[in-house]
């Protein structure tokens, strides 16, 4: 069911030409795609390939000490690393490559739900490939392990879809999901939301009687998948739970809700302001149409004429929307943040505005193509043609032609900074500090005791 039909290999090939020159388009001549911190998410891929082996103890290398998505990252970049030499773009090309993985298996997903035609593939890439300038930024960076974590969200999606659809593989494909579960939650913890939403839809559409034995055999596949995480918090004695200073608790807030919906979400499409127009009336007017394509997946979703009974019973765009509202509901009833620091949304490309929710965007694209599913012509055109005019003026509105970016050709990496997040995160476990003060190498002490003052000063103030 899920096998690439050979007529549209040359719709895949045009999205990756096309999506390879707009990213780097972006990564040469505009501003807002460095980020200082990659540094530390690439010394460990430097460390093995350029200085014969790991200049810290393994597990110091991770960026935080309740998610593995860095550690993930800086491994991906060795290839990257042997091919491109110790630059800079080495790292940009590791994002690259996942956000290029979650272009095509988007387009793969919703290639089955709909016919793609030439228009239909201009459309995606106006969306996926062109996108928000928040999404773009975000595309070649790594950060907040969210690139990451898009790409495993969609891999879990197709895999999912894969395994309620082919019920004589069905047992094996359910492990395997719950494999990469397992996995894509210790890269990022907030992958758990769409683990919670595909055993929502499962005892949904099938009753808990049905879905019972599939739900194990995810949860299996998942204690597999997250070997790293248990490896590490045996060996360690839970850091994961007791050495990250954000404790996440469910806590209802409606005025949370209030600003994520009508503040937080459309400001984190990051548009910037051209010349009249402000970005401000952009977010919102994207965030407008998500909500209208959002009430028309729910009313015509199960009225369309001619669809079997499996495809009312397993909707795309039903899921999607379940996974959204999860996602809403959860970040907004607990503690979790939802940005770091201010709220830099408006006429912004501030790389630490929003980061939590970036994560849901291609799910809204996804929202917006699927409207093509309707013979609703007044409904879909009026969506494929606004959105590919404002996608497409926030996509340009991003170059500065005199800004070309030189130091993508430099070295970034620093192996002290991991050090110094080390002795910050594992300050307020005594035992592990002491343990990884032994382990760590003379040249890297200062900054790893560094660490420790500022993670005493920031609590005693």
């Amino acid at each position: 069911m899920f096998a690439v039909d050979k007529k549209i290999y040359s719709e895949i090939a045009i999205i990756v030409f096309i999506f390879i020159i707009a990213r780097f388009l972006f990564l040469f001549f505009t501003p807002y795609a460095y980020y200082n911190e990659e540094a530390k998410i690439g010394s460990i891929g430097h460390d093995l390939v350029f200085e014969g082996g790991l200049k810290l103890p393994f597990w110091c290398y991770l960026d935080s000490p309740h998610s593995g998505g860095s550690l993930f990252s800086g491994l991906a970049a060795i290839p990257f690393y042997l091919i491109l030499g110790d630059r800079y773009l080495a790292l940009k090309m590791t994002a690259l490559f996942f956000s290029l993985l979650t272009v095509l298996l988007w387009f793969r997903l919703l290639a089955r739900e709909i016919k793609a035609d030439k228009l239909k593939v201009f459309y995606f890439l106006m969306l996926f490939s062109f996108a928000t300038p928040h999404y773009v930024q975000k595309s070649v960076i790594l950060a907040g392990n969210t690139v990451e974590l898009m790409f495993f969200n969609i891999l879990v999606i197709l895999l999912f879809w894969k395994a309620i659809h082919d019920k004589r593989q069905a047992p094996a494909n359910y492990l395997l999901l719950g494999i990469v579960c397992g996995f894509s939650l210790w890269v990022q913890f907030m992958s758990a939301y769409l683990i919670l939403s595909l055993i929502i839809f499962m005892l949904l559409a099938e009753g808990v009687r049905s879905s019972i034995c599939s739900i194990f055999l995810i949860f299996a596949g998942a204690i597999i998948g997250a070997l790293p995480l248990w490896i590490y918090n045996i060996q360690y004695d839970w850091p994961t739970l007791t050495a990250n200073a954000i404790r996440v608790s469910f806590v209802p807030n409606l005025s949370k809700l209030k600003s994520l919906l009508f503040i937080d979400l459309p400001a984190s499409f990051h548009f910037l302001d051209m010349g009249v127009i402000k970005s401000r009336y952009l977010g919102y007017i994207v965030f407008i149409m998500f909500c209208v394509a959002f009430l028309v997946h729910i009313i015509f979703a199960q009225n369309k004429k001619n669809i079997s009974k499996e495809e009312r019973k397993y909707n795309l765009s039903l899921f999607l929307i379940l996974y959204l509202s999860v996602f809403i509901i959860f970040t907004a009833f607990s503690t979790a943040p939802v940005r770091s620091g201010e709220n830099y949304g408006w006429n912004s490309m501030n790389i630490h505005a929003e980061y939590y929710i970036i994560s849901i965007q291609p799910v809204i694209f996804a929202l917006f193509y699927l409207l093509n599913k309707y013979r609703k012509n007044f409904i879909k055109t009026p969506f494929n043609v606004a959105l590919s005019i404002i996608f497409t003026f926030g996509f340009f509105s991003l170059f500065q032609t005199r800004a070309f970016n030189h130091g993508l050709f430099r070295p970034m990496h620093c192996t002290n900074s991991n050090a110094y997040e080390c002795g910050f995160h594992f300050s307020v476990k005594p035992k592990m500090f002491l343990i990884f003060k032994e382990k760590m190498p003379e040249e890297y002490l200062e900054d790893y005791m560094k660490g420790q003052a500022e993670r005493l000063h920031d609590t005693e103030f």
